[in-house]
């Protein structure tokens, strides 16, 4: 799948991605790609779906997960809770899926 880089640009070092988170998203990515596009056709499915995946790793909704959950987040928390989250982390889905009152 290739290396992933951390964000460049980045004024914060908390926004930077660290080695082992790095090596959590690509573990990802290839469970993704496992269990999903065996097919060797799928290829360009699963390069639209890692891309779009990408997009969120390097620029994560921290800002929205802060309104949704109310308190602050730095970028490796959101990265948590959307590509490996834990029990805990589960626990918030069903904030971060609901749609906003009328």
């Amino acid at each position: 799948l290739g290396p992933l880089a951390p964000r460049q640009g980045s004024e914060h070092l908390a926004d930077m991605a660290s080695d082992d988170e790095i090596r959590r998203f690509e573990e990802v990515l290839e469970q993704i790609k496992e269990q999903n596009f065996q097919d060797s056709r799928e290829a360009d499915v699963f390069s639209t779906v890692k891309d779009a995946l990408k997009k969120h790793w390097d620029a994560p909704p921290t800002k929205q997960m802060e309104q949704v959950l109310f308190r602050n987040m730095v970028d490796a928390e959101v990265r948590q809770i959307l590509f490996y989250p834990s029990v805990e982390d589960i626990e918030m889905y069903p904030l971060l899926i609901c749609s906003p009152p009328d």
